[in-house]
């Protein structure tokens, strides 16, 4: 970590009252605390690896009852893409940095369950990387097999592609409107998503308003799933079209989005 990065953390945390010690033993400096704390989450990468892990064959058991008791049986997560705000241009390939939204970014893909936990991340791409770029390098796709079991997939968003074990929301093509079933999937797929959308959304807004107040940035919403798919769809068209990275569905995964949705949709006539 850069000196001025870590003097700016330690500048934001400071104030926390888990600081302030009304006894006759003060703690160490603030600065001193976050070194340690910095190291130790650092080191080999052990902290990382207990905080964000993938489900085990028996918790992914559990995420599918949760989420079978909303019509979406097999279910293990939720994915989505995401972008992590910097507060300067890099100074190699800056340029690739700066995205569409009006600032310079990191993309990521995170994965979480229904209770807002993270159990994948991946990252270190430029921002104007397309979701789709990341999902195709990720180890979800290259290696499905140690991540996923029969039947087993994970819900996003329209801006990507469906496969066996994503399940994504149906994309307006051009000059085509949706279908009443594809369109009322998506509304349920929406409700499901929701948790994982308002919380990167959370952290987002955090961290742009707090680059907006050094900067002169205009705050955009990112990645914002409605209920209502349609005027999002235009944005993810516009973009999937705008990269080489998007990629066409194969016969297996529109089967496996098919498949889903009929269930879903005999789910929400009971």
């Amino acid at each position: 970590m850069a000196r001025e990065a870590f003097d700016k953390l330690c500048d934001q945390i400071s104030g926390d009252a888990v600081f302030q010690n009304n006894s006759t033993n003060p703690q160490q400096p603030v600065y001193e605390q976050l070194m340690v704390a910095l190291k130790q989450f650092g080191y080999f990468d052990n902290a990382c690896q207990m905080l964000v892990t993938w489900p085990s064959r028996g918790a992914r058991q559990t995420l599918q009852k949760y989420h079978a008791d909303s019509g979406f049986e097999g279910c293990v997560g939720l994915i989505d893409g995401t972008l992590i705000p910097l507060h300067k241009c890099p100074q190699k390939d800056g340029s690739d940095y700066y995205s569409r939204k009006g600032f310079y970014v990191i993309a990521a893909l995170v994965v979480c369950d229904h209770k807002k936990n993270i159990t994948y991340v991946y990252t270190g791409w430029p921002g104007c990387s397309h979701d789709q770029a990341l999902t195709r390098n990720s180890i979800l796709t290259t290696n499905p097999e140690g991540f996923f079991s029969d039947s087993e997939y994970l819900l996003a968003d329209s801006a990507f592609t469906p496969t066996v074990n994503m399940v994504p929301a149906y994309k307006r093509e051009q000059n085509r409107q949706l279908t009443k079933d594809q369109h009322n999937f998506n509304q349920h797929l929406s409700t499901a998503c929701a948790v994982l959308h308002s919380f990167l959304n959370q952290t987002k807004d955090s961290e742009i308003n707090e680059l907006e107040s050094d900067s002169d940035y205009q705050e955009l919403d990112i990645n914002e799933l409605e209920s209502d798919s349609d005027s999002h769809d235009q944005e993810l068209e516009q973009e999937a079209s705008s990269t080489a990275e998007s990629i066409r569905p194969s016969l297996a995964g529109t089967k496996k989005q098919t498949e889903v949705m009929n269930n879903v949709l005999e789910f929400l006539k009971d």
